[in-house]
């Protein structure tokens, strides 16, 4: 890992299962607790905000409504509909976040040799 992307993260261990991970830290104030145990010494403890996050497919998505969304499609995006869902899944426009670079072609009606197709395939499947 590169320095430069290193000194944005920090190394940490889970207490469940004692995996190490790295994290990125935030410009958020962490809370610091400070004590003076019976033998003298001093004791402290600094707490890291985390963010919980997670990961869905765009097919899982479906029937979803959140608040907060980022979209990460490529040239792999095996379906035109597909970007249209994961797009829609979002509350508000000032929640929808698209991680690479996005072509509006992507959102354009299928030409007609795509639809015939996607028409054979569909029949395909059915037999």
């Amino acid at each position: 890992m590169a320095s430069r992307q290193r000194e944005k993260l920090q190394r940490v261990r889970t207490r469940r299962n004692c995996r190490r991970l790295w994290v990125r830290l935030t410009s958020a104030e962490c809370p610091r607790f400070a004590a003076e145990s019976k033998t003298g010494k001093f004791l402290a403890s600094s707490q890291l905000p985390l963010t919980l996050t997670w990961a869905i497919t765009i097919h899982k998505s479906q029937e979803l409504a959140l608040e907060r969304v980022v979209i990460e499609l490529g040239l792999k995006t095996f379906s035109l509909g597909l970007s249209f869902v994961a797009m829609s899944r979002v509350k508000k426009l000032s929640g929808l976040t698209f991680k690479t670079e996005f072509a509006i072609t992507w959102l354009q009606k299928p030409s007609s040799q795509m639809q015939e197709a996607m028409q054979r395939d569909i029949q395909h499947r059915e037999d």
